[in-house]
This record gives structure tokens, C-alpha cells and sequence, in this order.
């Protein structure tokens, strides 16, 4: 029984912390957001 109560406890930890080292900053796949000065890294004037 005591077999059993560690190694289910061994699983919880382990699973609790692949969940939790998941979690990543913001992908480069995010949407950037809208503003007129994002069209420099297109090579466009966003003044004009």
C-alpha cells in the first residue's frame, strides 16, 4: 500500500510539473497589435 501512495504521489508531481513548465511567453505567432507604425517592417511610410 505504501508502494501504491508513492508512486501515485511520484505521478501527481510529475504531472504538476510538465502542466506547469508548459507554460510559455508570448509565441511569435501571436498577432502582433494594430497600429499604423507596424507597416515599417513592411517597408511602407506610415506617415504619408
Amino acid at each position: 500500500m505504501k508502494l501504491f501512495a508513492l508512486f501515485l504521489f511520484i505521478g501527481v508531481i510529475s504531472f504538476l510539473m510538465i502542466k506547469l513548465g508548459r507554460k510559455s511567453g508570448p509565441s511569435k505567432y501571436d498577432r502582433k497589435p494594430s497600429t499604423p507604425w507596424n507597416s515599417l517592417s513592411e517597408g511602407e511610410d506610415p506617415t504619408l
